[in-house]
């Protein structure tokens, strides 16, 4: 499991670093992480401990609830802890995904207009 955790999350850090249009560089000061060491996780050299996810999580203005629940997703379809309430009931699992989804979507949407209100980015 070691191997494939490792790489879902190097795809999932990679992913979610190019939807900020983030480079290393950025990602290392958000987090305090060196570039170095980001690097290797998004190779999946390195497999990251929860403080480090936790950090990462933080620089990607998510909570950690929300980054694993991504990291679920990607692993195969894990349910989320939000289904104990009720909301996914009754649900097929292709709606769930893009349910899902569309959530993802909604977190990167708000990121960039984040961005934008904040004057870093060059689009009018």
């Amino acid at each position: 499991m070691s191997e494939r955790l490792r790489t879902t999350i190097a795809k999932l850090l990679t992913q979610i670093r190019a939807e900020r249009g983030w480079s290393l560089r950025e990602l290392a000061e958000r987090s305090g992480l060196s570039i170095a060491y980001l690097s290797e996780l998004e190779r999946g050299r390195k497999l990251p401990t929860l403080e480090v996810l936790d950090r990462l999580a933080v620089a990607f203005g998510m909570t950690v609830a929300e980054f694993f629940g991504t990291l679920a997703r990607q692993l195969g379809g894990v349910e989320t802890a939000s289904e104990g309430c009720g909301l996914w009931r009754g649900l097929e699992t292709k709606d769930r995904q893009e349910l899902a989804r569309y959530a993802d979507y909604l977190r990167w949407r708000r990121a960039r207009l984040s961005r934008r209100s904040s004057g870093s980015s060059d689009e009018a």
